[in-house]
């Protein structure tokens, strides 16, 4: 939980020292908004503070960075926060689901809506991830991109895992379960990179090195 609460720090920190989000993916950020402030419903819900807690501040801190990146791009805040508004809304309907059909809480149905919420919430989150290997493949320029954050991401993402096998908390064991197998594939793309076996398009159609100065 406090892993959690702290993930955002590393790419905030670095925004605010470069003031620049070159290689940060909104889509990635947008989304973690959305699916943070879902969770944070959800652990409210089932009374389960190491729930709630960090995903309410991962959500916030998503916020600040979102709003950092519209503000460095010239791109319209409220028009951004739409998605992130739907994919709480959608999100809240799948969790209590089980209630419009008269179940209890500890009921099989609830547990059903659980555990679909935590696929279908983390949808999102794995988009943002899938947008931000993207963004590590294609971009020229990855000083704004913070692999600090995705390297905690995928650690919090199996410490949840164990979590939710000893808690029985469905939604977290299903939502955690994708969410580590995609983060360590995003890792293991990033390392290419910068090994070189993976080159942005730009450097694969670049011209050939020459002895003086490129002139456009």
């Amino acid at each position: 939980a406090v892993l959690g609460a702290v993930l955002a720090l590393p790419q905030l920190i670095k925004l605010f020292k470069t003031r620049d989000t070159a290689g940060v993916s909104l889509l990635n950020w947008q989304l973690v908004v959305g699916s943070g402030l879902a969770w944070t419903w959800h652990g409210i819900d089932v009374g389960q503070p190491p729930v709630w807690v960090p995903n309410l501040l991962m959500g916030l801190s998503g916020l600040a960075i979102v709003w950092m990146i519209c503000t460095h791009r010239r791109i319209s805040l409220p028009k951004t926060l739409i998605m992130p508004a739907g994919v709480l809304v959608v999100s809240l309907l799948i969790d209590n689901f089980y209630r419009f059909l008269g179940a209890a809480p500890d009921s099989a149905q609830a547990t059903l809506a659980h555990s679909v919420f935590g696929f279908v919430v983390n949808i999102p989150q794995m988009i943002g991830v899938l947008a931000q290997m993207r963004s590590i493949i294609r971009e020229p320029d990855l000083k704004g991109f913070s692999i600090a954050y995705m390297g905690m991401l995928c650690s919090v993402q199996y410490l949840w895992l164990i979590w939710s096998l000893f808690s029985g908390e469905s939604a977290i064991r299903v939502g955690a379960g994708a969410m580590a197998a995609l983060t360590t594939v995003a890792i293991i793309v990033y390392v290419l990179r910068q090994i070189g076996v993976i080159k942005p398009k730009q450097d694969t159609e670049a011209p050939a090195a020459q002895d003086g100065p490129l002139v456009p």
